[in-house]
């Protein structure tokens, strides 16, 4: 009769003990939560605009990646993983544009700049990069335009 209570009583076992290790070892629950630093007594970075995370990221670079005339000599040169970081990049940016309290009106026009690279870029393969690298280039270099050009709100 005991042998198909072996899985089970195992089981029930490990329930049982699972239950006791939730009550906290002699620990009602009643007692005080314990105290844990609070995340606002820490002091806080400020904030960096959304010009100065472009120029980190991305900005001073813009104007010259991936010259090379074929696609071959670009594939050679790394041209995709430039544009691979440029549109990683300018994701990275549009999170700030959104987290941004003045943003949508403010950033309208950085936004369609930045649609086009999205749909420019495609699947981000290395082929579709390789193969739209001037196209995201440009682009790149109109949003440096409009960014280095509204610095702020």
């Amino acid at each position: 009769m005991t042998m198909g209570w072996g899985r089970t009583g195992a089981g029930l076992l490990l329930a049982a003990a699972v239950m006791a290790g939730t009550t906290g070892c002699g620990d009602d629950g009643a007692g005080a939560a314990q105290d844990k630093p609070s995340a606002s007594a820490a002091p806080k970075k400020a904030a960096k605009s959304v010009a100065q995370q472009w120029e980190e990221a991305w900005g001073y670079q813009v104007a010259n990646p991936c010259q090379e005339k074929t696609e071959a000599a670009a594939e050679e040169a790394g041209c995709q993983n430039v544009a691979w970081d440029l549109v990683t990049d300018v994701r990275k940016i549009r999170k700030a544009m959104n987290a941004d309290p003045a943003g949508a009106g403010f950033y309208t026009e950085a936004y369609v700049i930045m649609d086009r690279i999205d749909t420019l870029a495609g699947d981000m393969s290395d082929a579709r990069l390789l193969e739209m690298r001037d196209m995201i280039r440009a682009e790149g270099v109109e949003l440096n335009r409009w960014i280095t050009s509204h610095p702020s709100q």
